[in-house]
């Protein structure tokens, strides 16, 4: 069973406009669904929204009159098997096969690897030419579909982005391991290596000479800014998903600019102390300090940044996803693995430091691919951005005029911006982000 509400233009509780099926995310279903067997007549769906069992609709928490339907659905995928008259017959999977497509379809997967219960050989669904063949045997397909109420144009437009880019294994970059079949891997780098040394230089390097003098990221023996940061270990994130996705959707931002981007790093006056890895796409490497259980999640399963989640008022440039190129700066926000507690918008950590650092008690942080593509430099204008809410401004002139911008640069005060003090990086599709390096450090 899955839960889904429709989505259209609404005049009060009345749908004006054709609507089509959103699919909840996996951990509101089992908000739902928690609430459901509690026998609850209100349940939480997430921060923003409620459900109400007896009307059966979705409402605003700050808005009860804000209402959308919502219905428990079934979706069923089925197979063609033909017959000897060359007749199709279509049969049911079993629903555990049928929740593994649809979870791969959710997550943008072009291809899914099935073994039905009652198979002897194992095979690949092609999600989006919607087949499947036995693994090895291409010319030998079956028809595929699936039966449920149709999904919004972002599930279909991700598939469809993913599938363009089959052979994409060849893209991948040259110093990971081999990517075998397993979606999701997670390679522990020996921190003698080059690769560690490089990006242990690179969060020393990028340590904000002025300090930040507050309350948050502080040593917890001398209570003042950290010094020198040093990491516990290294991991990188080799997800096939997210991979495809990033290579596929930065392509096709590069192409839809038509090759006009403005580059980032030919000022001489203010580059990104980062390292730019394509000029074209203005992809850079940037720290962002993460939520714990978010990390983990990544580490375990590959899960994505998700701006839907984020506070279009209460943050600086609206709901996005922010970056630094300091990493002094984006230690601030990582929070006391014992405590919780430590970084903004967080009460202090009064924690003592432990004998010994291990990933159990070690900060955490992420350094990740960020394409920002078109970019808008903000110097003391942070209410207009915000107004934008989940996407860039808007471009008020030229041959662009009326789209959004891909991301924007919080310029800092050295540079004139009364605002911040050091520059943040914001972007609002998280697709254009790949987070590649899990560090678990010390602050010195």
């Amino acid at each position: 069973m899955w839960w889904g509400g429709t989505w259209g233009q609404f005049s009060g509780r009345e749908l004006i406009q054709s609507s089509k099926w959103h699919v909840y995310s996996i951990p509101e279903m089992e908000n739902i669904d928690k609430a459901l067997q509690a026998k609850e007549r209100v349940g939480a769906i997430n921060s923003h929204y409620n459900i109400d069992f007896q009307s059966m609709r979705q409402m605003k928490k700050s808005n009860e009159f804000h209402s959308r339907p919502v219905e428990k659905i079934q979706v069923v995928w089925l197979w063609a098997k033909e017959t000897s008259t060359s007749q199709k017959v279509w049969l049911p999977y079993d629903p555990v096969i049928s929740r593994q497509l649809e979870l791969a379809l959710l997550n943008s997967e072009p291809h899914c690897i099935i073994k039905p219960a009652s198979a002897t050989f194992t095979y690949d669904v092609n999600l989006v030419q919607m087949c499947q063949y036995r693994q090895g045997m291409k010319f030998n397909r079956r028809d595929i579909c699936r039966v449920g109420p149709p999904l919004i144009s972002d599930h279909l437009q991700n598939i469809k982005i993913a599938g363009e880019l089959v052979s994409l294994r060849d893209c991948i970059p040259d110093y990971w391991a081999p990517i075998c079949e397993v979606n999701h891997q997670v390679v522990n780098l020996d921190l003698s290596s080059p690769e560690a040394k490089k990006i242990s230089k690179l969060m020393n390097d990028t340590i904000c000479a002025g300090g930040h003098h507050d309350i948050h990221g502080l040593n917890r023996k001398t209570q003042r800014d950290p010094v020198h940061y040093t990491p516990i270990s290294i991991k990188r994130i080799q997800s096939w998903r997210l991979w495809k996705v990033y290579s596929a959707k930065t392509k096709e931002m590069m192409a839809s600019w038509g090759k006009k981007l403005e580059a980032l790093e030919c000022s001489t006056t203010r580059p990104l102390s980062m390292p730019l890895i394509d000029t074209a796409a203005n992809e850079f490497y940037l720290w962002h300090g993460p939520n714990i259980d978010f990390a983990k999640l990544i580490l375990s399963t590959g899960t994505n940044f998700d701006n839907r989640l984020a506070n279009a008022d209460t943050g600086m440039f609206g709901a996005g996803l922010y970056f630094a190129q300091n990493f002094s700066k984006s230690n601030q926000y990582a929070p006391c693995p014992l405590c919780g507690n430590g970084s903004i918008a967080k009460p202090p950590c009064d924690c003592e430091e432990p004998a010994a650092i291990t990933e159990d008690n070690a900060y955490m942080m992420l350094l990740c691919r960020v394409a920002m593509g078109h970019f808008y430099i903000s110097s003391g204008d942070s209410s207009k951005v915000r107004s934008f809410g989940y996407q860039g401004p808007v471009i008020e002139s030229g041959e662009f005029k009326s789209r959004n911008y891909d991301s924007v640069l919080g310029e800092s005060g050295v540079y004139g911006n009364p605002e911040l003090r050091y520059r943040e990086v914001i972007l609002y599709d998280r697709a254009l982000v790949y987070p590649e390096y899990v560090i678990f450090y010390k602050r010195a």
